[in-house]
């Protein structure tokens, strides 16, 4: 009798552990109509004109949500009017407005605010902030000044600093008239504001040529390569506007940095591709050839063609 009881109880006691596993735990928290649930952020947005991701901060002073946009992007702009394409949201929350709304961002500021109400009744204020994108490139440029420098190491006076590269190689001089010409940035690609490039002949009708030694040194000096294709604007590892290019010709080219050097000027240095130490004229140490072959730095002062 003593074991049939103890059993008895045993099985009973399993029988209301295994009833209460299949209880829904947070059954009586909805039946009482208060959820658990607080959460109340914007996870994602996007807009019509952004360029690359929205920065979003969310900490207990500041619920932001910062973006970059381009208006040039879209058509018949209106900072008033801004399309929301894409509201992300904690799991949940309702906002006042979604996807296929607006944004009024038409203040000095570009700011609107957006309340979002989490599934438990509890609201947060959030701030939404544009900035106009700035392209330094869009127009179309005349060249001023084609520079390179250049410097082996060796100590024995082959270095250069800011040279005129016309002066060194007399065939290159065709190019000086060229238009070089950045169309407004129409949309985007991984991240990256993009739009048509193309660079022309000027009154002469010819381009540059840059052969020295029976060595063609276009692969490095012709990086802003004639004819049409499309410019890519993006950042080297330590955040510094480069541009890639890829010409209908199937060409692509890397720039190296570029810099606004004022209102209507920039300089778009080159990378120098064809350093090669190796390659230095010994017999010529300090000719152009060997000067090329040593090269540190090239670059483009181009000015706003009026």
């Amino acid at each position: 009798m003593k074991i049939n009881s103890i059993l008895t109880i045993l099985i009973f006691g399993m029988g209301v552990l295994l009833y209460s596993c299949t209880e829904e735990p947070l059954e009586k928290v909805y039946q009482e109509g208060d959820s658990w649930n607080h959460q109340r952020s914007i996870k994602g947005l996007v807009v019509e004109g952004q360029i690359g991701k929205a920065s979003v901060t969310n900490t207990q002073d500041s619920s932001l949500v910062t973006l970059t946009l381009a208006p040039s992007m879209a058509e018949n702009w209106d900072w008033s009017a801004v399309g929301i394409e894409y509201l992300g949201l904690s799991w949940g929350a309702t906002a006042q407005i979604g996807s296929d709304s607006t944004l009024n961002l038409n203040n000095p500021e570009h700011t609107a605010t957006l309340v979002v109400e989490s599934e438990s009744g509890k609201t947060r204020e959030w701030t939404i902030q544009a900035t106009e994108f700035i392209n330094p490139v869009v127009g179309s440029w005349a060249i001023e000044n084609y520079r390179f420098s250049y410097d082996d190491y060796n100590g024995w006076g082959n270095s250069g600093y800011d040279e005129n590269l016309y002066a060194k190689i007399s065939s290159a001089q065709a190019g000086k008239d060229d238009i070089i010409t950045f169309e407004p940035v129409k949309d985007v690609k991984d991240g990256m504001p993009y739009g048509n490039y193309s660079r022309t002949a000027g009154d002469d009708g010819e381009f540059a040529s840059y052969v020295v030694n029976d060595t063609d040194f276009a692969p490095m000096l012709a990086q802003l390569h004639p004819g049409e294709g499309t410019y890519y604007i993006t950042e080297n590892g330590n955040g510094e506007t480069i541009l890639k290019l890829e010409m209908n010709s199937g060409k692509t080219y890397t720039t190296s940095v570029i810099k606004e050097t004022g209102e209507s000027t920039v300089q778009i240095h080159l990378n120098p591709t064809m350093r090669d130490l190796g390659e230095i004229d010994w017999d010529n140490y300090y000719g152009t050839y060997t000067q090329l072959v040593s090269a540190i730095d090239i670059y483009y002062d181009l000015k706003l063609d009026q």
